[in-house]
């Protein structure tokens, strides 16, 4: 295949927001099956245009470097129905919750499976950034720990965060309800 032809393909794209620290948002676009094209901008619009002119540089570099390039995938085709079997316990809850909710039973088990899975999403965002702060907290805590009391903590390279934190001081970080004697004491016992 030549490169004008692997240029002319259709990749699917997405396109997020991204909030920036002064509170404004911009916007990212990625090519998933490409990986690390990516591209941003002040609008939707203007990071798609640049994501163009990512995909043309990446498939150009990997063809150049004779790499392989990825063939777009291609869409699945969804109906809008699937068949479920649940408990009849369930059916009954379920259908007297949506009578409750003045809806049909479809679309009130739509509505909670829509709820379920954006919640989902937020909690693993919500996750993501958790870990972040909690990293850049322990890094201040490290190295105020050298500098003001000549202790030096030692660097845990782990991403394994939640196996490193109690589930109660995990809630309590995240809401910043840790005391100073808890945060001494789980950085001593090494549960941070």
């Amino acid at each position: 295949m030549t490169k004008e032809e692997l240029l002319k393909r259709e990749y699917k794209t997405e396109v997020y927001p991204i909030e920036t620290d002064d509170g404004n948002t911009s916007w990212g676009a990625k090519i998933p099956e490409l990986p690390g094209c990516g591209a941003g901008g002040d609008t939707p619009e203007e990071a798609l245009k640049n994501l163009e002119d990512a995909k043309i540089a990446w498939i150009s570099f990997a063809y150049d470097e004779n790499r392989k390039i990825p063939s777009p995938k291609k869409p699945n085709k969804y109906s809008g129905k699937f068949t479920l079997r649940i408990p009849k316990s369930l059916h009954r809850d379920l259908a007297a919750a949506a009578e409750e909710e003045e809806e049909s039973l479809n679309k009130y088990v739509m509505f909670l499976l829509t709820k379920g899975l954006y919640k989902s999403q937020s909690d693993k965002q919500d996750k993501k950034e958790i870990k972040n702060s909690y990293h850049i907290y322990m890094n201040t805590v490290k190295q105020e720990s050298k500098e003001n009391w000549g202790i030096d903590l030692q660097d845990d390279n782990s991403d394994d965060f939640e196996k490193r934190i109690s589930l109660d001081m995990f809630d309590r970080f995240k809401k910043g309800k840790l005391t100073n004697k808890e945060q001494r004491r789980s950085i001593r016992s090494g549960n941070y």
